[in-house]
């Protein structure tokens, strides 16, 4: 199976992966096709932070009465739902300096069953991994998300015993090089509207993985 990443040369030499036009890497002023971004220096701190307000769910949580969606999750706290209390660590640093490195990554194989890509989430208690090849290129990403939906499934044991990982992973992957600022793989993360990034070379070969958690802090 061949998958081609997301890839732009536009992103500053192509570090960054990813299809939007224009980049939202390679610009401060978008993060996504809907959103809009403005960065402003924390006077403390001296972080940027991202305070970014989607122009389609500008009212989202405030039904509760505070004004704040509390998130039910801790992957919710760092969603797109939840830009404007996300902080960007250290924006102009290398993904290369916070990834986790491939020899520390879990991951699945295309060729590997749900039920084994689901075991891996629960074994490595993490929310997604990369989908490699046998040349252990990235393929796709899969994530509790992806199979939350089909353990609602009568048949589900086996369904997930059947299955594929190559049939329900995201794919193309959206993917960053290790030369990447991390202000310009924030920006990818918020404008796909994903959580997590994998760190690839020219090839495609997985280096490592980056993800909001690393790239973001929540403020309280």
């Amino acid at each position: 199976m061949v998958v081609t990443p997301r890839w732009a040369g536009a992103c500053r030499g192509a570090h960054v992966s990813c299809s939007a036009s224009p980049c939202p890497a390679s610009s401060s002023q978008s993060v996504g096709l809907s959103a809009s971004r403005r960065f402003r220096k924390h006077a403390r701190s001296g972080l940027l932070v991202a305070q970014a307000q989607l122009e389609n769910d500008s009212q989202k949580g405030k039904a509760n009465g505070s004004g704040v969606d509390e998130p039910k999750m801790r992957s919710d706290a760092y969603s797109n739902e939840n830009l404007d209390r996300l902080e960007i660590i250290e924006p102009d640093d290398l993904v290369e300096d916070i990834m986790t490195p491939a020899s520390a990554v879990a991951k699945v194989r295309s060729e590997d069953t749900l039920q084994t890509g689901r075991k891996v989430l629960q074994d490595k208690r993490v929310e997604g991994v990369p989908v490699v090849d046998d040349l252990d290129k990235v393929v796709g990403v899969i994530s509790r998300h992806d199979l939350r939906p089909l353990l609602s499934r009568k048949d589900y044991k086996t369904y997930f015993e059947s299955t594929l990982v190559q049939q329900v992973m995201s794919t193309p992957p959206v993917c960053v090089r290790p030369h990447a600022r991390i202000g310009e793989a924030a920006g990818v993360m918020l404008a796909y509207k994903v959580h997590r990034l994998p760190v690839v070379d020219e090839t495609g070969s997985l280096l490592g993985i980056v993800s909001r958690t690393d790239i973001f802090q929540v403020r309280r």
